[in-house]
This record gives structure tokens, sequence and C-alpha cells, in this order.
């Protein structure tokens, strides 16, 4: 038996409620979530590592005990209870991926290795972890003890674009992440900014704004249309929260060539995982965010290889499929 199994409880989109008639469901979110693609290609050639890969999920709606449909090489089972899920994960799954605080079923997985998908902050050091993909603000006390990997990014989505168009892009949502893009704007360059998300200018920034082309594209769901976007900019400005996707964004940027301006102490000790994505191979530091806007007549730093190398999607199987 050489089989893994993800299991994403009531997160990223999927919900617990979807019904059995409608597991197309899961087969539309799937090409979403680059996570899911890593399990994906541990069974293909070359990284394979398992035989077969498995999406479950619990629905109060399934009146059956279970029921399973197939996308490419994942087969995606729904269970009405935790009970057919634990007998389902005992009898055919070697290997579990594991997300947030999910307790249920595993102590009926002992024995066999747990992925866990560490996020909203916990220390995951503290749990019984084999490996560790590393999403949002997870904080890892030992993070080559605990073999942790940041959530890998598919390449072939995320990819530049064949022009530049935007000075700055940046996703955001809160206004307590605006000061970077309101201090921007006070450059006396006419600058083209894009905006994904939402911006909520403050009575001084509405004095800047007319100055610049600003595009606010709101909350964007297609991949592919928001790495057309990231593209076509010159730079990026940081997100922070983990609710805008953090560091996903600067991942996403990363590995669309797009460089992160990055304000010293900016993320004050946020999370301990920085040094991985924010470097002199992907990032411009700054004294202040207005320095970013000089750095447009510079050459541009190219993160792409840096985050292929890191965060791809083909590099985190091989590292996966050699443990």
């Amino acid at each position: 038996m050489s089989n893994i199994a993800i299991y994403p409880g009531n997160t990223d989109g999927f919900s617990e409620d979807v019904g059995h008639d409608k597991v197309w469901h899961y087969e539309q979110k799937l090409k979403h979530f680059d996570q899911y693609k890593l399990i994906e290609a541990l069974t293909k050639e070359p990284f394979k590592k398992f035989d077969k890969a498995f999406l479950l999920t619990k629905s109060k709606r399934v009146s059956k005990v279970e029921h399973r449909a197939t996308h490419k090489n994942m087969e995606f089972w729904v269970f009405p209870d935790f009970k057919g899920l634990e007998s389902f994960l005992n009898e055919n799954v070697s290997c579990l991926v594991k997300h947030r605080n999910q307790e249920t079923y595993c102590d009926s997985f002992k024995g066999r290795k747990i992925f866990y998908h560490a996020e909203n902050g916990r220390d995951p050091a503290k749990g019984r972890w084999d490996i560790i993909l590393c999403d949002h603000r997870a904080k890892i006390k030992d993070p080559i003890k605990h073999k942790f990997y940041i959530k890998p990014v598919d390449p072939a989505v995320w990819k530049p674009g064949k022009e530049k168009y935007f000075d700055f892009v940046m996703v955001t949502r809160f206004k307590k992440e605006h000061s970077a893009l309101e201090e921007i704007l006070k450059s006396k360059k006419q600058l083209k900014i894009a905006i994904i998300g939402t911006f909520s200018p403050s009575k001084k920034a509405l004095k800047n704004i007319n100055r610049h082309e600003v595009k606010c594209f709101g909350w964007v769901h297609d991949p592919a249309e928001i790495a057309g976007i990231i593209g076509q900019s010159r730079l990026a400005l940081p997100s922070v929260f983990s609710s805008d996707g953090f560091p996903n964004t600067i991942l996403q940027c990363l590995m669309c060539n797009v460089p992160l301006v990055y304000k010293t102490n900016y993320f004050s000790g946020f999370c301990n995982l920085e040094e991985y994505y924010i470097n002199d191979n992907t990032t411009y530091f700054v004294r202040d965010w207005l320095e970013g806007v000089t750095l447009l007549e510079k050459d541009p730093i190219m993160p792409r290889d840096y985050a292929f190398k890191k965060f791809s999607i083909e590099k985190a199987a091989e590292s996966l499929g050699a443990i």
C-alpha cells in the first residue's frame, strides 16, 4: 500500500455540505489550489512516490456510506461521518496530508507518515508530524529539524507577462497594510498601479490618487487572471495578513518574475520563514516606500529562477519524493 490522501476538512473552499450529487464541485475547486497539484504530482513520473492520491471530505448530506469520483490521478471520496473516513484511511492510505486542527482521525493513523499543512500561526513543532507543508504565517521553531516545505506554487499558472504595463501591484484588503500604497501615491512621478482586492484610501491619499493611474480589479478568483495582472507589473508591494494569502501572494509574484519591494522591519517578526523568500535574490530593500519609485529606473531583479528552485511544485515533488 503506497497511497497518499489529503483531508482539507472544511477549508480552502471545500464545503462540508456538498452532497454526493455535486462532487464535480471538488474538481472545479482543485485547479485553484497548488497543494493539491503537488499531491497529484507525487503520483506521476518523474516524481512518482505514491500509486494513488485521494481527496477526502465529510458531508452531512450523503446518505450512502460513501461516494467516489475520479479526476486525473486523484480520487474524490465523500463520507457521511468520521467512522467511515477513519476506516478508509486504515485500509487504503499510507501517507496523510492533514489540514489545520483536524485531530479526530489521527490516533487511528499511527505508524504512517503525516504531512501537516501548517497555518493560522500555530506552531506545528508541538505536533507529531513527519513533514510540514508550511502556509500563511505559521512559525516553525526549527525549520531544518521539522522538514518544513513552503506550500509550492505552480509555475505553469504563475508565469511572467509578455509586456509590462503597471509599475506596482498589490494584493490587499486591510487598511492596516495600506500605508505602503499610500506612501507610493505621494510620488510626483505619474505611476500605474494595479490593486487586487480592495483599497480604502485615507483623505490624504485621495488628494494624491488623481495624479496616478490606479486600477482596482476587486477580488479576482481565477488564478490565471490574477497571474496575468501580476505578470504585467514591474514591482510588487507586500501583503501582510494571512487573510490576503500571506505569503502566497508574495510567492506568486516571485514566480511571475515580479520582484518585491520591502521596507526594513515591515513584518516585525511576523513570521520566522521570511528569509526563505525575502532576500537579495527576490527583493529590493528600501528605507521608505517612496524609495521604491526610484527602482523603476534600475535593471530589475529576476526572481523566477530562484522561486522555481525553491517553491515550484516540481521542486517540492522532487524533495518530498526523496523522503
